[in-house]
């Protein structure tokens, strides 16, 4: 609230304070940087500080939600695509197994998508990431 009214009407030191404030909250509670990620008014530099709070143990829930986070920063989407992209490489594409897993195929489209664009997926053959895009289609029709 304060932080998106001071920014709208130019009250520099006033949005300096409250980004402030709430990058020491952000740093220390998780659930906060959650919510502070899906504000659409979020500056810059304490969406970076959320994406930092959350990364050391991040989950599959706050996966989607730094997918899905509004954000008019191009570096801030690419933070978050690129921490996303690791940790879904790390518990999906370590080592990919003959048959699609389930955990694979529920996952939602913008993290099976940032899955198989991933340079470190580890597969025996192109092949296997074709049949895991065609299970998962049948898996979750539109």
């Amino acid at each position: 609230g304060v932080l998106h009214l001071a920014d709208k009407y130019l009250f520099p030191r006033v949005a300096m304070l409250c980004t402030q404030a709430m990058e020491e909250q952000v740093a220390q509670d998780r659930e906060m940087a959650l919510k502070v990620l899906a504000l659409c008014h979020c500056p810059e530099s304490l969406a970076c500080k959320c994406i930092d709070a959350l990364t050391p143990a991040l989950e599959l829930h706050e996966v989607y939600a730094l997918l899905h986070a509004p954000t008019q920063s191009e570096n801030v989407a690419a933070k978050a695509r690129t921490v996303c992209s690791r940790w879904l490489s790390q518990h999906y594409g370590e080592s990919w197994p003959e048959q699609t897993p389930e955990s694979i195929l529920d996952l939602e489209f913008p993290a099976f998508e940032l899955l198989l664009q991933a340079d470190d997926l580890k597969v025996r053959s192109e092949n296997m990431v074709y049949q895991a895009v065609v299970d998962w289609i049948r898996h979750k029709p539109c």
